[in-house]
């Protein structure tokens, strides 16, 4: 499913302006419905003769299918309305007490370190060492946190290590994502994880191993879905992902921004080299840069000279 909405400027709210769900038949994709403004294709859709015309702008049609049609589309909305969060929103650091609730627990600890050494971060063990006052501002701040690994010198010695002074940001990161994410991939209901810039201080190897674990369903058992905004155009693999998971957004010469599938466009083969394509120009969604002129004859500091 997904859903563009612009903000009315008349009464100050979001409305919904597209909206669409589509679901798996076979091997093709079968489209349950469309809706433009207040219109719904919903031809396709089981039940949709009890459906009442839709009447708000502001409304998903899929909730209001749903108060007509508890059989399938109520179910429908149940399925994909599952555990979500952001980073929009909420900093890393939000998510970070996931983590320090698995390391607190001795049955989940195993698990977390694992899933921390699969990235290469090898430790024997994490502990958090809690603050006297419970309730302060950062009760989950990384100097707190402490990891004990093999002496690089000697493997019969082992070093405890400080995560805010010893370890990089891309570790922070993980860290501070591990929790969640293993939280997600064993939820008893499908999630949606958002994640902003998630290439920001991970190597790109490690970013493919990340989405390689949503892929496996051995690993993301409730089949949670990761939205997430990127720059690595090592990621525009056709071997990682599908054409309709890649979106581009190119701004306009209005300002505006258009939000597009590569799959929307015609006459690129599935085995293509998405990521030569697209810094090419192929695809659209690259920044339009041009010549500085530095026509102004200044002096060193900013006046203008003779």
């Amino acid at each position: 499913m997904n859903t563009n909405s612009i903000k009315n400027t008349t009464t100050g709210k979001e409305i919904i302006t597209n909206e669409w769900l589509f679901g798996p038949k076979s091997t093709n994709q079968v489209k349950y419905f469309l809706r433009k403004n207040l219109e719904v294709d919903k031809s396709n859709l089981p039940g949709s003769t009890n459906i009442a015309p839709l009447e708000y702008e502001h409304t998903l049609f899929l909730t209001h299918a749903a108060s007509y049609n508890k059989d399938i589309c109520a179910k429908i909305r149940q399925v994909i309305s599952g555990y979500i969060t952001s980073n929009f929103s909420l900093g890393g650091s939000f998510y970070r007490f996931h983590s320090i609730r698995q390391i607190d627990n001795p049955e989940l600890k195993p698990r977390f370190i694992d899933f921390l050494r699969s990235f290469g971060l090898d430790y024997k063990d994490i502990y958090f060492k809690k603050d006297d006052d419970a309730f302060t501002k950062n009760k989950y701040a990384l100097e707190n946190l402490f990891l004990i690994k093999t002496a690089c010198h000697d493997e019969n010695l082992s070093v405890t290590l400080n995560m805010m002074e010893n370890e990089s940001d891309g570790t922070k990161k993980l860290f501070d994502i591990a929790g969640l994410l293993l939280l997600a991939f064993n939820l008893n209901t499908s999630g949606l994880i958002i994640l902003d810039e998630i290439d920001s201080n991970f190597h790109p190897s490690l970013l493919i191993k990340l989405i390689n674990f949503f892929n496996d369903s051995s690993i993301n058992k409730s089949n949670t879905q990761l939205l997430f905004s990127s720059h690595d155009t090592n990621l525009m693999n056709p071997s990682l992902m599908r054409r309709d998971q890649f979106y581009f957004a190119e701004k306009g010469n209005n300002e505006a921004t258009n939000l597009y599938s590569l799959a929307e466009l015609k006459g690129i083969r599935n085995d293509a080299d998405f990521a030569k394509q697209y810094l090419a120009g192929f695809y659209g969604g690259v920044p339009v840069l041009t010549d500085f002129l530095n026509d102004q004859n200044l002096n060193i500091d900013g006046t203008l000279g003779n």
